[in-house]
């Protein structure tokens, strides 16, 4: 079967390059667990089985590691596949990190329509046939490339009110139905149409509904709806599953599968400070000249100059490092920076901290402190680590 790709030129370029650090066009191998990050500060995967909760698999690493951890994006309880997790300090990175475009592959059972959009939920209608040939479906499914509305289910973590709606829905409390968002589709490929089943493989941005595209799909064809029968997540931005690892796990395991923190965000550029910057950083001061230098900016080969705004963070941004370990999000500006807009400041609206205010040479300012000066109020104290025995999920 063909499969389409909407244009890179598109309205949302790819947000990690999707090749490893090496610029060999494979994604790193897990052996780098070992970089300058340390081992255990950055991200591992875990390929979720069908049944097991996201949050489950990221408790389980937590208990292990004894460390913070942080999910990068939900799957639903019968989907499987990669799921990413950040340990340690690097948490603190996800905004950074949630951007990952993702590659899915499935099944959807067009003409059946269901409570959750998906065929674990009740139905409520389902189309006998006859059903549309392959040309119609590849052209109906191609329609969904590119940059679309879509609703998400009333079954899912979008929050109402402050509440998760999937809460409601399952307590039979009637909800207006989530408003429409924008959601994006890089490529898809039809891999088999036996109707109603139709297998499919999809890249798309972050907030994508799988089970929203199964029911508008089938809608646009005139079948009423559909429901996503399998659902398994193949890739996370340049990461794939075989850099995963099934539960259960050891502290060994993750140890030697954790990928160092520079990995979880390939595309933001790294500034090595000097012990004396970061402890000034960490105390959430700005630097201004003195010992600051564009040539201490490092990129991963291939690595565009800057990556443009997202999670809150401006075109600026770099993690700053010392000795290996990242201990802020900053924000540099000035010889060798991305250019600023005149009388814009770092939030866009110009004011006391605009740039025009700043001094002509470089500046760095620190947007989140990752790990404190020691000793500082809010220092770092390492958790202690439990020791492991056996394996655990």
């Amino acid at each position: 079967m063909e499969s389409r790709v909407f244009p890179a030129g598109g309205p949302a370029g790819p947000v990690f390059p999707q090749s490893g650090p090496a610029g060999s066009g494979s994604p790193p191998s897990a052996e780098a667990g070992a970089e300058a990050g340390g081992p255990m500060t950055g991200l591992v995967f875990a390929d979720k089985p069908k049944g097991a909760g996201t949050f489950s698999l990221t408790r389980a690493v937590r208990k292990i590691v004894g460390l913070k951890t942080g999910h990068v994006g939900t799957l639903d309880p019968n989907a499987t596949g990669l799921v990413g997790i950040l340990v340690g300090s690097a948490v603190k990175l996800l905004p950074l990190v949630v951007g990952m475009e993702k590659v899915y592959s499935g099944t959807m059972r067009l003409g059946l329509v269901t409570d959750t959009l998906d065929v674990t939920g009740e139905t409520l209608s389902e189309h006998g046939g006859p059903f549309p040939e392959l040309p119609a479906v590849r052209e109906a499914l191609e329609a969904f490339l590119g940059t679309r509305p879509q609703r998400p289910p009333a079954f899912s973590a979008v929050k109402v009110g402050g509440r998760p709606s999937y809460r409601d829905a399952r307590a039979g409390r009637a909800a207006d139905p989530l408003p429409e968002r924008p959601a994006f589709m890089r490529s898809c490929e039809i891999l088999g149409w036996a109707p109603p089943l139709l297998n499919f493989r999809i890249g798309v941005g972050c907030g994508f509904y799988v089970r929203s595209l199964a029911n508008d799909l089938g809608a646009a064809l005139g079948l009423g709806g559909g429901a996503l029968q399998e659902l398994r997540r193949e890739s996370l931005g340049p990461f794939g599953l075989d850099l995963a690892l099934e539960p259960p796990f050891s502290l060994q395991d993750i140890s030697r599968a954790l990928l160092g923190f520079r990995h979880a965000v390939p595309d933001v550029p790294e500034y090595r400070a000097t012990p004396e910057e970061s402890a000034a950083l960490g105390r959430g001061g700005a630097l201004n000249g003195g010992t600051l230098s564009p040539e201490r900016i490092f990129r991963l080969p291939g690595q565009p100059d800057w990556p443009a705004p997202r999670g809150g963070y401006p075109a600026g941004t770099v993690v700053v490092t010392c000795g290996g370990r990242p201990v802020a999000i900053g924000e540099y500006s000035g010889p060798g920076g991305p250019p600023a807009p005149r009388g814009a400041g770092p939030d866009g609206n110009g004011g006391p901290d605009s740039y025009p205010s700043r001094p002509r040479g470089p500046f760095l300012r620190p947007l989140r402190v990752l790990q404190p000066p020691a000793g500082q109020p809010g220092g770092h104290q390492p958790a202690p680590r439990r020791a492991q025995t056996g394996r655990e999920t």
